[in-house]
């Protein structure tokens, strides 16, 4: 990342993980940096040992908190610029065998709480004419895992709410809508997912990665920053 001195960014999930990673990554390029997790752990450790990023407890599932949050933030920051939407779960279980509250919670986080995020970005966002969104997809969202009935639903869509955003957004916010799977041009997943695809799903995993819009290779979660 170049370019991001004193830009103002929001990044969700940030406490932990790809997120953490995020939240350090942009720090280190010189943005300003707010981070929004209901992990109070997660965040007490993250305000401890960088205290120069501002660190809000929020649920992303709670639209009133989540509209709450960004008023907070873009006070303090007066603006912003950028909005990582990275918080995301996941719960492995056969569909059979898939509880109703897990499947939920799930779709709760990873695709309402992306929709609370990204209405309440670029609503500030249209004000200035210009930012970035980057919606934190999956493969899962496009080739589907075992187990991962929940998961898979939410990230596919994510992507079609990404391409909704863009189509909608893009002539305000300069086609900066991005989700990070493909529209960001990055075709990063974990080496956990591709360890648990079967052996017919690796032609297709194989194939993505080798598209001109996609970096040829496997990632780890380190790299999701």
């Amino acid at each position: 990342m170049r370019g991001l001195a004193k830009k103002r960014a929001v990044v969700t999930g940030g406490a932990r993980g790809i997120g953490r990673a995020a939240v350090e990554r942009l720090y280190a390029e010189g943005a300003r940096v707010a981070e929004m997790d209901c992990d109070s752990a997660g965040c007490a450790t993250l305000r401890a040992e960088l205290p120069e990023v501002m660190v809000v407890e929020a649920d992303v599932t709670d639209a009133e908190a989540v509209e709450m949050a960004f008023a907070q933030i873009t006070g303090a920051l007066d603006g912003l610029d950028i909005l990582l939407n990275n918080a995301g779960i996941s719960a492995p279980y056969p569909f059979l065998e898939l509880p109703v509250a897990s499947w939920r919670r799930t779709l709760a986080v990873d695709i309402d709480g992306v929709f609370y995020c990204a209405q309440s970005a670029a609503r500030r966002m249209r004000h200035s004419g210009s930012g970035v969104i980057i919606n934190m997809g999956s493969v899962s969202g496009m080739l589907g895992m075992p187990g991962y009935a929940d998961y898979n639903a939410a990230k596919a869509a994510v992507i079609e709410l990404t391409r909704t955003l863009a189509l909608e957004l893009a002539p305000e916010l300069r086609d900066r809508i991005q989700h990070r799977y493909r529209w960001g041009r990055i075709c990063w997943w974990d080496r956990q997912s591709v360890n648990n695809a079967s052996e017919s799903d690796m032609p297709s995993l194989e194939q993505s990665a080798s598209e001109p819009s996609s970096a040829a290779r496997h990632g780890e979660r380190s790299e999701g920053a």
